[in-house]
C-alpha cells in the first residue's frame, strides 16, 4: 500500500508499505478518498500543534472515506466513522491508488 507520511515540518514522503491486516473485530478500510483539516494544515507547517510535536513520521489525515475490504462489514462504504474499526496506522493519507 502506499501512505504519505509527515516526517517533519513540511517533509511529506510517498512511501510503499507492508499492506495492514485486520486483527479480530477489526475492518480494513480501502481508502477512497482523503480530505484536510485546520489540525493537518497544523502539522504541515509547524510540525505539530502547541506543545505536542513530532517524535516520529506520522500518516496525517482523519477526514476520509473509503469501502471497508475486510471484516464483517465488507463491501459497505463510510466516512470518519468507520476509521474506528481500524488502527490509525494502517490508514493511508489522501488518495495513494
Amino acid at each position: 500500500m502506499l501512505a504519505v507520511r509527515l516526517h517533519a515540518p513540511r517533509d511529506l514522503r510517498l512511501s510503499e508499505e507492508p499492506d495492514p491486516v485486520p486483527r479480530a473485530g477489526e475492518s480494513l478500510v480501502r481508502i477512497d478518498a482523503m480530505g484536510i483539516c485546520g489540525s493537518d494544515l497544523h502539522w504541515f507547517l509547524e510540525g505539530g500543534i502547541g506543545p505536542i510535536q513530532l517524535a516520529r513520521p506520522i500518516v496525517p489525515g482523519h477526514e476520509l472515506g473509503g469501502t471497508i475490504a475486510a471484516g464483517p462489514r465488507r463491501g459497505e462504504r463510510g466516512g470518519h466513522r468507520a476509521r474506528a474499526a481500524v488502527r490509525a496506522m494502517s490508514i493511508p493519507a489522501w488518495r495513494a491508488g
